[in-house]
């Protein structure tokens, strides 16, 4: 019974692993000392999942599709693309309609939480440089890359807060498994921690962590104060479980069943006290496997409670999959992401965009078909930024307004992915 998990997850990790770079530029000298953690695991029962009433989803609501940005409606801040030369951003300034071109960039440019930094790595023939940018453009500090620090993944170099980063790296060490740097490009100070935690899977070539990728073997979340930490965990049985651990206490707070798929990174809520992750519902190990693949939105809170907060095997059966790139508004109170409702599809087709209520749970289909990269909202969470496919090849950026209810599209010559979204100075 617990053998498909483990193929599964063996083949995924065979062709994820391909996608890793190494770099040999010199580590900046502020280091901090190297936190490991060594304890054993305590092993709680599985852990129970609250269920909730099942919420409103508004199949046909449709949201009503504009040409452009209606006459009047001046969009807020500064939006950040990726070309499709994936080694330039391009900021279109909406207060004054102007669009500003960055040049020799990596594929993981980000902005922080609270849209007033926007980071990215400048690589050259020579070097490769961290790069923080206010959101008037000017450049606040540069800083060396790392040796190993992975600084061409898609997905963007995620900030843990407003002031830190998190950088995944190469494991040097025998017993690494998924090392990282939190750095601080402000002060330039760094600490490694080294995520060897009981069950975690290591492999050579390591995995990166962070939102927009695949939450894979060797993959972390780390909450912002760093106390918890979310990760796949593969027990001695060969069962596979998304594990809530405190750092702290060196105790598993919280264990979802997984169907050893893994396709979902936890995402933290922006008060650092939860995160949402796609993970199944049923919690029997003695039930068929096939029952334990991901289907449903579950919250899990810092106290190790979890909550289901979707029900669309109600609605839909088994047809049906939820998209691996999703994103929480600033205020944490939405989730954006991708559905396919008719059928179990591949992961790499395109979904449609659906909106969570974190509050009320209701969800709404805009209808508007995307696929990747993850969308990206606006600092006052009132507007979303997606790339748009027809069919399966990109087409136009949309923007969607949540309180008026409409999608329009950005001008026809904008050839990017959004990947951040920048407040006005």
């Amino acid at each position: 019974m617990r053998k498909p998990a483990l193929l599964i997850l063996f083949l995924i990790v065979t062709q994820l692993t391909a996608c890793s770079l190494t770099n040999t530029a010199t580590l900046p000298t502020k280091i901090m000392p190297t936190i490991s953690p060594t304890a054993t695991i305590v092993i709680h029962p599985t852990e129970t999942i609250v269920d909730t009433p099942s919420p409103t989803v508004e199949i046909n609501q449709c949201w009503n599709r504009l040409p452009n940005v209606p006459p009047g409606v001046t969009l807020p801040g500064k939006l950040v693309l990726l070309l499709s030369s994936n080694t330039q951003l391009s900021i279109l300034d909406f207060q004054q309609n102007t669009q500003r071109q960055i040049n020799e960039v990596g594929s993981n440019a980000s902005v922080s939480p609270d849209g007033k930094w926007l980071s990215y790595f400048h690589i050259s023939q020579t070097e490769e440089l961290l790069t923080i940018e206010s959101a008037d453009g000017q450049v606040k500090t540069r800083i060396p890359a790392g040796a190993g620090w992975l600084t061409m993944l898609v997905g963007g170099t995620p900030w843990l807060d407003n002031e830190r980063l998190w950088i995944s790296t190469l494991p040097t060490e025998k017993d690494e498994s998924a090392p990282m740097v939190i750095i601080n490009p402000f002060t330039g100070k760094q600490q490694k921690i080294l995520s060897n935690y009981p069950g975690l899977e290591r492999y050579l070539v390591g995995m990166a962590s962070g939102p927009g990728l695949h939450f894979g073997y060797s993959s972390v979340s780390y909450s912002p104060s760093l106390q918890l930490v979310a990760y796949p965990e593969v027990t001695k049985d060969g069962y596979a479980y998304i594990t809530l651990w405190d750092r702290q206490s060196k105790k598993a707070l919280a264990r979802i069943l997984d169907g050893g798929l893994y396709g979902y990174f936890p995402l933290w809520l922006p008060d650092g006290n939860r995160f949402v992750v796609v993970a199944s519902p049923e919690q029997d190990i003695s039930k068929d496997w096939t029952k334990w693949l991901p289907r449903e939105w579950q919250m899990v809170n810092q106290d190790g409670t979890v909550r289901q907060l979707t029900h669309f095997h109600d609605i839909y059966g088994d047809k049906f999959e939820i998209g691996p790139h999703y994103s929480v508004s600033p205020d944490g109170n939405y989730l954006a992401f991708g559905l396919s409702q008719n059928e179990d599809t591949a992961s790499t087709e395109p979904k449609q965009l659906m909106i969570l209520d974190l509050k009320t749970l209701d969800v709404i289909n805009t209808c508007i078909s995307y696929f990747y990269p993850r969308p990206v909202w606006s600092p006052d969470s009132q507007y979303l930024a997606v790339r748009t496919v027809v069919g399966r090849k990109p087409s136009t950026t949309a923007i969607i307004n949540l309180k008026n209810k409409w999608v329009a599209d950005l001008q026809k010559d904008i050839d990017g992915d959004p990947v951040g979204w920048l407040k006005f100075p």
